[in-house]
């Protein structure tokens, strides 16, 4: 019950640290449209992924290799791991081809390669597959990882309906990228399909 709770005041925790820029607003300065304006994504929020890694990473005297920061064995797993890769990516693309009826290719701003490539990719596997699942489990790290997908699109407006179908498509693949993190013990793997599966949604949509 105790890590239950723990996780639970971590998820919010979290939430609450992602939705900063939000929060500050000061005589028609807002910190969110300022950032959108100026860098077009939410690095500021999107960096508590990475200060909350080191933070309680420091607190739990977590040791970064048994956090994944390792090369591990994905080695030996080098070929399962190229074909569930190409399978996510596939499968996501063919989804949204028979949703649309058809895809786009286009060429994303430089910005939007940096942040989702790296930025995003980097931060949350770290935080999820890397202090989370350490800490609390595979299970933990994969309903985390969508639930705090489902909260932010609630937050961003999206639907109810919306909300939950995106929330449940990120669980599932929260469960992919910590199964290939408890796979090859690093997190590097899952680090990479992450930033690729991400920024395929912008040159193919």
């Amino acid at each position: 019950m105790k890590k239950i709770t723990y996780f639970f005041l971590l998820i919010i925790a979290l939430f609450l640290c992602l939705s900063v820029p939000a929060f500050i607003s000061i005589n028609g300065f807002s910190l969110m449209e300022w950032q959108r304006d100026v860098w077009e994504w939410n690095y500021i929020g999107v960096s508590f992924n990475l200060l909350l890694f080191i933070l309680l990473g420091s607190l739990t005297k977590s040791k970064v290799r048994e956090m994944g920061l390792k090369l591990g064995k994905w080695k030996e797993n080098l070929i399962w791991y190229s074909l569930i890769s190409l399978s996510v990516l596939f499968l996501t693309k063919l989804a949204d081809y028979f949703s649309k009826g058809i895809l786009q290719f286009y060429v994303p701003s430089l910005s939007t390669i940096l942040f989702q490539l790296f930025f995003v990719s980097i931060s949350e596997e770290l935080f999820w597959r890397g202090f989370v699942q350490k800490q609390f489990g595979f299970w933990y790290s994969s309903v985390g990882f969508g639930t705090i997908h489902f909260l932010g699109s609630l937050a961003n407006g999206s639907t109810m309906t919306d909300a939950v179908s995106y929330g449940v498509f990120t669980f599932l693949l929260g469960l992919i990228f910590s199964w290939i993190r408890q796979k090859t013990e690093s997190i590097y793997p899952s680090i990479l399909l992450h930033g690729i599966f991400n920024i395929s949604n912008y040159f193919l949509k």
